[in-house]
């Protein structure tokens, strides 16, 4: 199978990855005579043309600043936002509402010892494992401590 080309008249064959139907559509012989067809070429009628005012020049508003103001009115956090589920969140959730409250542990309540980052870390752990949004009943432990806790109270088996 054999076809001209319709920028340079040359005679080009089919290639065998190519299919039937991909073969009736082509008119060049390579991607350069494609491209070289094209340049001349007129944009389409719905082409933004030179002097013309984009629609919403002065309208947009910038991500950062619709941000600024939905959180300056109070929006999103805590009850306000829509997904808050209060006493239904699950068990992560709750840890990092506490976590966000309280802050950071650095020293474990029972035995004293500092996180360090390396070694183990302090964390905060429910004392009595019915994990609700009270502050008071989360202290700062570490693994350690934490596990004697739970085992000491009946609230695990480990």
């Amino acid at each position: 199978m054999k076809k001209k080309c319709v920028v340079c008249d040359k005679l080009f064959t089919k290639n065998p990855n190519v299919s039937k139907k991909q073969w009736e559509k082509s008119k060049y012989c390579s991607i350069q005579c494609c491209n070289s067809e094209k340049v001349g070429s007129k944009p389409p009628k719905t082409a933004f043309k030179k002097g013309d005012k984009p629609w919403n020049k002065g309208n947009h508003v910038k991500l950062n600043n619709a941000l600024d103001k939905w959180r300056e009115a109070g929006g999103g956090t805590g009850e306000k936002n829509p997904r808050w589920k209060g006493e239904k969140a699950k068990y992560s959730a709750i840890h990092m509402w506490v976590k966000h409250h309280k802050g950071k542990p650095e020293i474990c309540f029972k035995c004293g010892k500092k996180h360090d980052g390396k070694k183990g870390s302090v964390h905060w752990a429910n004392i009595d494992h019915k994990y609700k949004r009270n502050l008071d009943d989360y202290i700062a432990l570490c693994p350690t401590c934490h596990k004697r806790h739970d085992l000491d109270n009946c609230l695990v088996k480990h």
